[in-house]
């Protein structure tokens, strides 16, 4: 219905003297069919008040206020003096809007609801569901025929009473009490007329609409991968009943029913133990959510892992940690190796029997000390059940072993290196103890240089085609992928200006060492930590690898595999680009400009000629093509042989 229709019928009723002064005193008799006006028990603060027609008189930040207030010794009071009282004001206008045994306050000119944050009272649409508010009857004889009205998410009580230094002349008050005798904060409420059904149902509409936007909000916290967060196939579930709770919107047939319907199915999502788990060789960060705000995260600070507070500054590259899954006889398990190629190990406090000294990490893969549990974490779990499934949503619990017959979880305290020993679950939200201590821990994807892409070359593979290759190495041991080889690269002792790919052996790539590896062009793999696999030998190899931190060239031994003119080759590192990024490798000693690779006894040979030198057989060029001529700076096969033009 049109603001302009409310205005007109209530103001014929306020002109035909129809004022109700029926009140209401409990959730139980709200008439949810009313329109109703506000004013403060003490009659000289004015009455609940959004703006005027023309938006003039409306508080610049949508606060709500009171017109015709006549404390004019108080600057709040002062601001809509001027505006009279009005029964039919619609922006004096309230109503009690009802959905799924819930109440919210609606105002009937702004179409809009008035909701709680912090200690102010709004008007507005973007949280509705902080609009929602509860009555409370005083039990004593001063408040007779008054409620207290207090808003459900905040806890405070609406009140008119000046605060904010005169910005606005209604405050929400948490201190008020059911004994109160404050004329400003006992309320009248006094119907004025009837509520339209076509205006019901379209603030109802908003409701629901809401209802549906904050499901789909929790569904978009996480993408169908993220750690702790439900699996695709519950993402679906949740999906469907949204699309299916707004085509009822749409159509017009939304019930109360379905509202419970969705809530339900938000909470299963919430509460669901089928969630994500970490991946094989992807990079992860921790950070432990506190209840009082403060975030935690596990970090290498170039000694020991250990944790510090999160500033606004964000994660830092050593608190990265890439994983690795271990199938044992309890089950799965996962292992993390940061980038100082250190595992993780678990540590509490003094004398919790922690491995390793209570320094966090090993610097070799130990099973008995590396594997760890993840647990996700949900309400009925942890010892303080006061944390909401809201709160602790996509936290799990991360459980490893220590010098003893139990399993703890790390807890942390929300200070600097603070940690404790629990064999349980545990989050302190409001608590005697300093440290609000946490086992809920965010476990978030983080990038990391350990995929690796193939790059086609012109280098021959037998019948089969040309190699495609790239180099890799990284601080800490890594397994070879299936259907990728690894090289080392070894001089040949009759051309200084040719190495030989010699195939490794084993199932591990060791770590700080330098390697070629091949596969299929184009694409990527991920290197993954290894654990107990054999590892190759580099024994001999010219190969050096850049793990864990860029590396500077030298311009005279160093090459790095590239290509120039369409051949692949190691060249010589030039004065611009001498800086290699982390976890790749490249070749150190003394040669000439270009190193050739030999592969098998196939070498990547390429002979020099001018054009008008090997005159007999046909010419093709790199893709099989016949032609006619060489050009210059081109290269071509001719005679089973490659030929590059200067």
């Amino acid at each position: 219905m049109k603001r302009k229709y409310y205005f007109f019928w209530s103001l014929l009723l306020g002109l035909m003297g129809v004022t109700a002064s029926a009140q209401i005193t409990s959730n139980s008799n709200v008439s949810t069919t009313s329109i109703n006006q506000i004013r403060a028990k003490d009659t000289q603060r004015g009455v609940l008040y959004t703006g005027n027609s023309s938006n003039t008189g409306a508080h610049p930040d949508n606060h709500l206020s009171a017109a015709h207030s006549t404390y004019t010794n108080l600057n709040g009071y002062k601001d809509f003096k001027d505006i009279p009282i009005n029964t039919g004001n619609t922006y004096q206008q309230f109503a009690f809007i009802q959905v799924n045994g819930k109440y919210y306050l609606y105002n009937i000119g702004t179409r809009s609801f008035c909701y709680a944050s912090g200690t102010k009272a709004y008007f507005g649409n973007s949280d509705i569901s902080a609009a929602e508010v509860t009555f409370v009857t005083p039990t004593n004889s001063v408040g007779s025929g008054c409620v207290l009205m207090k808003f459900f998410k905040t806890g405070g009580y609406l009140c008119f009473s000046n605060n904010e230094n005169g910005q606005h002349a209604i405050y929400l008050n948490s201190s008020v009490n059911v004994n109160t005798n404050d004329g400003g904060d006992l309320l009248k409420i006094s119907t004025v007329g009837t509520f339209a059904t076509s205006e019901m149902n379209y603030a109802r509409g908003l409701i629901y609409s809401d209802i549906a936007d904050k499901a789909q909000a929790v569904l978009d916290l996480s993408d169908a991968s993220s750690v702790g967060y439900p699996t695709s196939a519950e993402r679906t579930t949740l999906a469907n009943a949204i699309a299916n709770y707004r085509a009822k919107i749409t159509a017009g047939t939304i019930t109360d029913t379905d509202v419970t319907t969705l809530q339900t199915a938000v909470s299963t999502y919430k509460t669901s133990t089928n969630v994500n788990m970490p991946q094989d060789g992807k990079a992860y960060t921790f950070t432990f959510k506190h209840m009082n705000g403060t975030r935690t995260y596990l970090y290498w600070n170039g000694s020991k892992i250990t944790s510090a507070v999160l500033g606004s500054e964000g994660l830092p590259e050593t608190a990265k940690f890439i994983c690795r899954k271990v199938t044992v006889s309890e089950g799965t398990r996962y292992m993390f190796v940061n980038n100082a190629g250190k595992y993780l190990v678990w540590w509490g406090g003094s004398g919790d029997k922690a491995y390793e000294n209570n320094n966090g990490f090993t610097s070799a893969y130990d099973s008995g000390k590396n594997l760890f549990q993840i647990i996700k974490f949900t309400n009925s779990g942890n010892d303080h059940v006061e944390c909401t499934n809201e709160e602790l949503f996509g936290c799990v619990g991360l459980k490893g072993t220590r010098n003893g017959a139990d399993a703890p979880f790390f807890i942390l305290k929300n200070t600097a290196g603070g940690a404790v020993a629990s064999s349980a679950a545990y989050v302190d939200k409001t608590t005697t103890n300093s440290g609000y201590r946490t086992t809920a821990v965010m476990i978030e994807e983080a990038t990391y240089p350990n995929n690796v892409t193939f790059k086609a070359t012109d280098i021959a593979n037998g019948a089969d085609g040309y190699y495609a290759l790239a180099t890799f190495s990284a601080p800490f041991a890594t397994v070879i992928p299936e259907g990728v080889t690894a090289y080392n690269a070894i001089q040949d002792t009759g051309n200084s200006d040719i190495i030989i790919m010699s195939e490794v052996s084993g199932s591990a790539l060791p770590a700080g060492k330098g390697f070629i590896l091949s596969g299929t062009a184009d694409a990527t793999v991920t290197m993954v930590p290894a654990t107990n696999e054999g590892q190759a030998s580099t024994s001999g190899t010219l190969l050096v690898g850049s793990a864990g931190a860029t590396a500077t060239l030298s311009t005279t031994n160093d090459y790095v595999l590239g290509q120039k003119d369409g051949h692949v080759a190691f060249y010589r590192v030039n004065s611009s680009a001498n800086v290699l990024p982390m976890n790749r490798a490249y070749l150190h000693f003394s040669g000439s400009g270009v190193v050739k690779m030999n592969f098998n006894h196939t070498t990547t040979g390429i002979e020099a000629v001018s054009p008008a030198a090997q005159q007999d057989g046909p010419i093709y060029d790199l893709s099989g093509r016949r032609v006619s001529h060489m050009s210059k700076g081109g290269i071509y096969i001719r005679n089973g042989k490659k030929i590059l033009v200067k």
